[in-house]
């Protein structure tokens, strides 16, 4: 199973870890946190394609996306909902 997942305003933290950064920000989408980082498996990052108009408009922006292989366990998940004031 692969499941992407991209950061719309995900934010690292200083002094923190892609791979810790990376299970709070789908936490926080997705409501979904992994029992143990093994489930996860291997986080692999590439860079996002974008269409043409965004391209010009972010040409400075390096967009990423994370990959999650591995086997998830199957727990129920629901969104979460934040007040992004």
């Amino acid at each position: 199973m692969v499941v992407t997942i991209g950061f719309p305003k995900g934010k690292v933290n200083k002094d923190e870890p892609d791979s810790v950064c990376a299970i709070r920000e789908v936490f926080k989408e997705t409501y979904f946190y992994p029992r143990t980082r093994k489930e996860i498996g291997k986080i692999e990052w590439v860079k996002a394609a974008l269409q043409a108009q965004q391209l010009q408009q972010q040409s400075q922006q390096n967009n990423l996306l994370s990959t999650f292989n591995g086997q998830y366990n199957k727990q129920k998940s629901q969104p979460s909902i934040s007040n992004h004031s």
